[in-house]
């Protein structure tokens, strides 16, 4: 009977707990929905807001040519897709 009490407070301690997680995380979901509705009410989109679009380096370089053709690119000195040219 002990051994059944200690795993009824075990399992409620656990219970208590999961309740906490998920209080967290509906009002972590609650935040990024409201956030996400401003955005779109702006006219932007959620996922690209926060990050810079890179341009993609589509032919095989070394590690320091790819940096500084990256480097161009971002600067603006060389429009993207051109700065390897086979």
């Amino acid at each position: 009977m002990a051994e059944l009490r200690h795993e009824v407070a075990e399992l409620r301690a656990e219970n208590i707990e999961l309740r906490r997680e998920v209080g967290y995380w509906k009002s972590r979901h609650a935040r990024v929905v409201e956030r996400n509705s401003k955005l779109q009410a702006v006219g932007e989109h959620p996922r690209t807001s926060s990050r810079k679009q890179q341009p993609a380096v589509s032919c095989q370089l070394s590690r320091n040519a790819h940096r500084k053709a990256h480097r161009k690119a971002l600067s603006g000195l060389t429009p993207p897709g051109t700065e390897c040219q086979p």
